[in-house]
């Protein structure tokens, strides 16, 4: 699902780590609303808030900004949690849209194609091998590795390097030799500074850093090593970055007190109110990172920012925040000690912490809310853009839906309305899933909720036979308000199809071709073919039919192609006809090659790889046709020589009409005989 002003269209991280590694994150957001908008990106990252960059300039409608955030894999999965961000009026920023996944611990293993034989420094243009001893704060260093090629080919040999401060900082970097490449048993040595061998690296941290290798040939990983580079001795800088939490409380009733809050009772409302001040020499963006412990233990976790007007040197800024920015309040929902951890950042980094009591609530009368009621109106089904009622019919294993239900709000109030659906394949496996809408909706209001397996930019897959099973419970403020429970469709069970006839179109010239059961002779070069092919579905259920074939030619070489029927498929029990050429029923395979000519068939069912039936055979026999003789074109004289003739026979007649009777017959027995041994001698053919 996406946000109300964002979509987070991609999130591309590996799948799978090696402890010890550096993991790249890489957020796109999508501004999906009618106007250009300002958007962040944050997330918790093993439990850990991690800030993704900056604020952008303002996105144009439909444009995409991106975001990145790294960190170290620890030796366990790790679940990453991405949220956009929008900056709305009042600078009150808005969490819009969410994206999860996982890390799996682990790492490729090497090819054994190529091997690390060195990796050292050069410092003060001496080459030494690590663990480099001697090293100070103010020194400077070009990072020396040499990767040999022990595979049996040329390789385009990379370097992938990590080099990790003391302080944690990551410089990370992916190289590749240029042309010529490295050759058989050859070795390549990579020599790099931050920006290439015209710089160096500037030693400015004291303690010890790290380094891992990654080897690489033609993309592929070869080799890896990892360990200590060196120990820089000095004096660790002063930071450059620096801040404090200087007020911490709650503005109840317009009046701003400080922690811990007295005669605080369930059912009262608060904002947060935290200053922090900006104790660096220069001016930073401040960020507040919260978790609001209820007494329950349920915790409420937010990050923000300030907007454009960052706090300069001294200065402080101080964050009013409800759950949803200033515009809302935090409701006391139970009794007992709240508790909240706060977290200082200045431009993305820590500045400070502290942990307080908030108030201890006292217990509140009850009051009865508002009466929650919702109703599931409605349910579909889609199926190639359109959208049946339940129960759908005529669908077939292979097919792909989107599920749909409208849901409404029978309250008289605005609630948050989602929906927990569960589909039941035949063989018993669940498909179960819980979704929220990202706002909420009017009284009366109706929201559509469009699912796939992973929201609506995909979609479910349908793999079995038998009968499909739905159930959705629809909730709003955590209560069941309405359930529904019915058949989605029936998937017959399929029974193996059959090729019932295999025709081969013969055809000279412009002339329409003539059909025969293969294997057919008479065929010559310079004459074409088509095919026609018949298949059969036995089952019960309406099915898709296709044919893949393949045509070998004397020589070895195919025609190869695969074609699938388009809707409406072919109903139990009845036939479909494909009548193919080399671009469909429009073109014809020409016979360019003397020989047999060979036919391979594969009826296919739903798919493409699914396989029902096969035909294999020799179709013609291919002969060079007959010599002509060098005659050319003398055929087009006979019909001039005939024509010639009758009007001579016409004047005759017109001048002398009873000698022309008498002679007539005498003229048509001349005209036979000279043409018809003319006309047999250019006509005969050897068949």
């Amino acid at each position: 699902m996406t946000g109300v002003f964002t979509d987070i269209v991609e999130v591309t991280a590996p799948s799978s780590a090696e402890p010890g590694v550096t993991v790249e994150v890489v957020a796109k957001i999508k501004n999906i609303h009618t106007t250009g908008i300002y958007i962040t990106a944050t997330g918790n990252i093993d439990g850990v808030l991690a800030y993704f960059g900056g604020l952008t300039p303002a996105v144009n409608p439909g444009a995409v900004a991106t975001f990145s955030q790294t960190f170290i894999m620890p030796d366990h999965d790790v679940t990453v949690y991405v949220w956009s961000w929008v900056l709305t009026a009042g600078d009150i920023w808005y969490q819009d849209d969410t994206r999860q996944f996982s890390v799996v611990t682990g790492a490729p293993s090497p090819t054994g194609n190529g091997e690390l034989t060195f990796y050292g420094l050069e410092v003060n243009s001496v080459l030494r091998s690590f663990p480099v001893i001697g090293i100070n704060v103010g020194d400077e260093f070009i990072l020396v590795v040499d990767g040999k090629n022990t595979s049996s080919q040329t390789l385009k040999m990379g370097l992938k390097y990590m080099i990790r401060k003391p302080s944690g900082v990551i410089i990370e970097r992916y190289i590749e030799e240029i042309w010529p490449y490295t050759g058989v048993g050859g070795t390549h040595r990579f020599e790099e500074g931050p920006a290439g061998l015209a710089t160096h690296f500037a030693i400015d941290e004291p303690g010890v850093w790290v380094i891992r290798l990654e080897l690489y040939g033609d993309g592929v990983f070869l080799d890896t090593v990892s360990g200590d580079m060196f120990l820089a001795a000095g004096e660790e800088p002063p930071p450059t970055v620096a801040g404090e939490l200087t007020f911490t409380g709650l503005e109840v009733d317009s009046v701003v007190r400080a922690f811990p809050v007295l005669n605080m009772t369930e059912g009262d409302e608060f904002i947060l109110i935290v200053d922090g001040k900006n104790t660096s020499s220069q001016t930073l963006r401040m960020g507040l990172w919260y978790v609001i412990i209820k007494p329950s233990g349920v915790t409420i976790e937010r990050f923000v920012e300030e907007g454009w007007q960052n706090t300069g040197a001294d200065e402080t800024h101080r964050f009013e925040e409800g759950p949803a920015g200033l515009a809302t309040h935090f409701a006391i929902d139970e009794p007992g000690s709240w508790n909240v951890l706060l977290e200082l950042y200045g431009d993305g980094v820590f500045l400070d912490t502290t942990t307080k009591q908030m108030f201890v609530a006292a217990e509140g009368e009850d009051v009865p809310g508002p009466v929650v009621a919702g109703e599931i109106t409605d349910v579909k089904i889609q199926i190639d853009s359109l959208t049946s009622a339940l129960p759908v019919s005529g669908v077939v294993v292979g097919d792909k839906f989107l599920l749909h239900a409208w849901c409404k709000n029978k309250t008289t109030s605005s609630i948050k309305l989602g929906i927990d659906y569960t589909m039941t394949k035949p063989n018993g496996t669940i498909i179960q899933r819980f979704i929220e809408e990202v706002g909420t909706t009017s009284p009366s209001g109706i929201h559509h909720f469009a699912e796939g397996p992973a929201g609506l930019a995909t979609e479910f897959t349908i793999d079995q036979a038998g009968e499909w099973l739905i159930a959705i419970d629809l909730y709003g403020e955590e209560e069941v308000l309405d359930s529904y429970s019915a058949p989605m469709f029936t998937v017959g069970t399929f029974v193996t199809g059959e090729i019932t006839e295999v025709i081969i179109i013969h055809g000279t010239g412009l002339l329409v071709g003539t059909p025969y059961v293969p294997p057919i002779s008479g065929v010559e070069t310079g004459d074409w073919i088509k095919l026609q092919v018949t298949g059969r579905n036995p089952s019960s259920i309406t099915a898709q039919l296709g044919l893949h074939y393949i045509i070998t030619k004397p020589d070895g070489s195919i025609i190869e192609r695969t074609v699938m029927e388009v809707r409406p498929y072919t109903d139990g029990g009845e036939t479909h006809t494909f009548i193919e050429g080399p671009a469909g029923l429009e073109d014809a395979f020409s016979i360019d090659q003397v020989g047999a000519w060979g036919l391979y068939l594969e009826l296919l069912l739903s798919s493409e790889t699914n396989v029902i039936d096969t035909w294999q055979g020799n179709i013609l026999e291919a002969e060079e046709p007959p010599p002509s003789f060098g005659l050319g074109g003398m055929l087009d004289i006979i019909p001039l020589m005939v024509m010639m003739m009758m009007m001579n026979m016409m004047m005759n007649m017109m001048s002398d009409p009873r000698g022309f009777m008498v002679a007539a017959g005498e003229k048509a027995g001349q005209v036979k005989k000279a043409v018809t041994p003319i006309v047999q001698m250019f006509t005969s053919k050897k068949k």
